[in-house]
């Protein structure tokens, strides 16, 4: 009975591993923090007790091993991207840098607006 449990365990160690080395062709998009900034900004002619708050947050891309796959596949707050399907990865990097930028700009204008 012990040799069968230490083989159990070995076999379930390898195949541990095995999974975490078999790459597939997906992204895990995992949420991340979302820290309240309401202490840290301060808005010009605001309401100190108005609703609502800053919050900043963030997100995780990590390539998935078939481990983790499985894991995000369980995960109903993890989102499974395929790598094929994503443009930004085949375009050059000074053509993602200048979307980036211009959605930077997008954003900060939107957040004037809001603000207003």
């Amino acid at each position: 009975m012990y040799y069968f449990k230490r083989y159990f365990l070995i076999i379930i160690i390898t195949v541990l591993i095995l999974l975490n080395l078999i790459p597939t062709p997906y992204f895990l998009v995992i949420p991340g923090q979302a820290i309240n900034l309401s202490e840290n900004i301060t808005v010009e002619n605001g309401e100190k007790d108005a609703k609502g708050q800053f919050l900043l947050t963030s997100t995780a891309i990590i390539k998935a091993n078939l481990l983790l796959y499985i894991y995000g596949f369980l995960d109903p707050n993890i989102d499974l991207k395929n790598r094929d399907d994503e443009i930004l990865l085949k375009m050059e990097q000074k053509d993602y840098i200048n979307i980036m930028e211009k959605l930077m700009q997008e954003s900060q204008m939107i957040s004037k607006v809001v603000a207003l």
